[in-house]
């Protein structure tokens, strides 16, 4: 369980540290850095879970310390860094989560070098991809911001919806998203959204005319029902007054 999140150099953040029970709200006025710090968690989820199944190395750190770590590869991260650091200064921003059993994860953003993940935990080796994984137990899913869905939503490539899907913006892409899922993983989509919204109906869509029009809908209404309507838009949902 997460236990403390600190940020440092990160965005509006000099200096932050907030500390998790099990239930928390994060409550503030308008760019005050609610989203910075939910953006600082899906960092280092996004660390974790693209490095899960890769060898550690060995990192040196500016104060000296030896650590086992990883190189991550900023497209992996799926978050754009580009406005990280904090004034824009020369430091590493730094994104820090200790869990409950003391075990801390850090991650390092750089203006020059490429981002580093490491985990630290009593002083032990971490040196394979089991002993990581183990030492730092963090199973975390953000669930993007809710936003409305785009009308004409334009056909993008493989690689932005790898960094835009779990991004605040996702909802922009969400047949890009949808379409790139297997049947049995949208199904399960389908079923929770009739689930928690009595009416609604989304129906996969297969099909495809052409890259530039693939999904340029029109919300249409048809007798009783609300549909996107389009040339293998991906999906099409109803909703039945």
């Amino acid at each position: 369980m997460l236990r403390q999140l600190r940020v440092a150099n990160f965005r509006r953040f000099d200096n932050f540290t907030v500390s998790f029970k099990e239930g928390n709200i994060l409550a503030g006025p308008n760019n005050c850095g609610k989203s910075s710090l939910i953006d600082a968690i899906r960092i280092i989820a996004s660390c974790i879970r693209t490095m899960k199944k890769t060898t550690p190395t060995l990192l040196q750190l500016d104060d000296g310390r030896v650590v086992d770590g990883h190189i991550v590869p900023e497209h992996r991260i799926g978050i754009n860094l580009a406005n990280s650091i904090h004034n824009y200064n020369d430091d590493d921003a730094i994104i820090e989560v200790t869990l409950h059993d003391n075990s801390k994860g850090t991650v390092l953003l750089s203006r020059e070098r490429p981002t580093r993940f490491f985990v630290e935990q009593d002083g032990k080796r971490l040196n394979s991809a089991s002993k990581f994984n183990a030492a730092f137990p963090l199973n975390c899913a953000i669930v993007p911001t809710l936003g409305p869905l785009e009308q004409d939503e334009q056909w993008v490539e493989d690689e932005t919806i790898q960094k835009r899907e779990s991004a605040r913006t996702s909802s922009r892409h969400l047949r890009n998203v949808w379409y790139r899922k297997s049947e049995i993983q949208f199904s399960a989509f389908a079923t929770d959204v009739a689930q928690a919204w009595k009416g609604i109906e989304i129906k996969s869509q297969s099909g495809k005319s052409g890259i530039q029009n693939f999904y340029k809908c029109t919300l249409v209404k048809i007798g009783s029902t609300v549909k996107f309507i389009g040339r293998a838009s991906g999906f099409k949902s109803g909703c039945k007054y």
